[in-house]
């Protein structure tokens, strides 16, 4: 408020004394700022990228992790995914040698090699243990050559091997067929081994010791590549056996456990 520094005489008892006129000039203050542009300050960002990029990290491992938990879980996620879209899973599935529940535990061996897309790459295997018997049948990769894998004379070696392998996803000790095309990858050779082989070899541990697992391998792509940049194995067991892993392929593979493998 603002005085004018005029007055008004006011009669009090006989007497005049003279009050101050206030003047109310809020409006005038008002409409002088916002008739006059001010410069904007420059807008800084709540969060860095990094921040953002880490909690959706976290969440996806979140929900990632959460999913896969059983052995139901894993049968209705993985099993029943791999299949082409449009196309029933069950038509797909392929039998056993034996596919019966031998002891009688509700446990119906089952394996899957999945498909290769019109670009050549894997959907992934799936496969049931129900007894040591289901690890029966594997063989060694085939020479054939497979998408993404290198021409004779271009192969690279590190030291007198070769640095790329025909990778099983189905690994042979535990039943995998080495000449199905749908069962092998370019891989390189320390992502099969050791990385995956660790893997394979505590399911096949497991599975002698009668122990029943829901077993899966999905390669990761990225764009149109032909070789996969991702190994995701996970496997549930009814006695504690279970692992979600995923592993690059590169010639020196990093391995992650329950992260999003994507």
């Amino acid at each position: 408020f603002v005085s004018s520094g005029a007055s008004s005489p006011k009669g009090v008892g006989g007497r005049y004394i003279f009050v101050p006129i206030v003047v109310d000039n809020r409006k005038e203050i008002l409409r002088e700022i916002l008739n006059t542009p001010q410069e904007r300050p420059p807008m800084r960002p709540v969060a860095s990228q990094a921040q953002v990029d880490g909690e959706r990290l976290e969440v996806e491992a979140q929900a990632h992790t959460h999913r896969v938990t059983t052995l139901d879980d894993l049968y209705e996620e993985f099993e029943f995914g791999i299949s082409p879209q449009g196309v029933d899973p069950k038509s797909r599935r392929e039998k056993l040698p034996s596919r019966i529940d031998e002891q009688n535990d509700d446990c119906v061996p089952y394996a899957n090699y999945g498909y290769i897309d019109t670009e050549g790459r894997r959907s992934g295997i799936a496969k049931r243990f129900c007894s040591p018997a289901d690890l029966q049948g594997g063989s060694a990769a085939s020479n054939a050559m497979i998408d993404g894998f290198p021409n004779p004379g271009h192969h690279p070696k590190v030291g007198r091997k070769y640095s790329y392998n025909r990778g099983h996803l189905l690994g042979a000790q535990l039943g995998g067929d080495g000449t199905d095309q749908r069962n092998l990858v370019t891989m390189y050779r320390a992502t099969n081994d050791p990385q995956m082989k660790k893997y394979e070899n505590m399911v096949a541990r497991s599975v002698r010791s009668n122990e029943s697992i829901v077993y899966h391998v999905r390669p990761v792509y990225r764009g149109n590549a032909k070789i996969p940049d991702l190994i995701h194995m996970v496997a549930v067991g009814d006695r504690g056996t279970s692992f979600d892993v995923c592993i690059t392929n590169e010639s020196v593979p990093i391995k992650q456990e329950n992260v999003p493998c994507v």
